[in-house]
């Protein structure tokens, strides 16, 4: 099944992603454990980011209606993403049939010596600038960089940057072909046609 990657608002240099074809609501509050999980690096409060997340901006057009983030997505943005997770998101996205520009991929964590390490406040600030109506965090492990210390499970939450957070199986829960994980995540994306207008054109 082929996708038009206009649909995933990477921006360039990511041509090769592009020529691929409620049971919880709370606000959490900071804590000195989320302020510390994040890579040391310039802030972003002045509207300045660092690679890979400057290079992701200029392609944007916000709003963007969705921000999908998981945790390797920072791997996946550099030279030697992993296929199977491409071909996964490709046809998730070829399936949805949403808008071109509806989703963007924005990275909550950063390659740091070969290591995946939480960026959170990149993240968080970035949403100021994307302006989305709702943030799919896929997989445990960026869902507790984005809440330290929050027990993990599938469903709506709402970020410290006040933009709800829907929580769903990680690719790495989907594959191979973890049915079961694949129909949970499809009846959430189906159910945001719904909630959010912008998805229906």
């Amino acid at each position: 099944m082929g996708l038009d990657f206009g649909d995933v608002n990477l921006g360039e240099p990511w041509g090769t992603w592009y020529r691929l074809g409620l049971r919880h609501l709370f606000r959490p509050e900071p804590s000195q454990e989320a302020q510390e999980t994040h890579v040391a690096s310039p802030s972003a409060a002045d509207g300045e980011f660092p690679e890979p997340w400057s290079r992701i901006l200029t392609g944007l057009h916000p709003p963007v209606p969705l921000v999908w983030t998981y945790w390797r997505l920072a791997c996946d943005l550099g030279p030697n993403p992993d296929p199977l997770r491409r071909t996964l998101w490709a046809k998730i996205l070829a399936n949805c049939d949403w808008p071109q520009g509806s989703v963007a991929f924005w990275p909550m964590s950063a390659m740091d010596n070969g290591r995946i390490v939480p960026a959170t406040s990149h993240f968080h600030n970035g949403l100021a600038v994307i302006r989305p109506s709702m943030v799919v965090c896929f997989g445990q492990r960026a869902f507790e960089a984005l809440y330290p210390g929050t027990a993990f499970d599938y469903g709506l939450y709402e970020s410290i940057a006040n933009v709800p957070v829907l929580a769903l199986p990680g690719a790495q829960d989907m594959l191979p072909d973890n049915r079961r994980a694949k129909a949970l995540v499809w009846g959430w994306l189906q159910s945001l046609s719904q909630r959010l207008p912008a998805l229906n054109g």
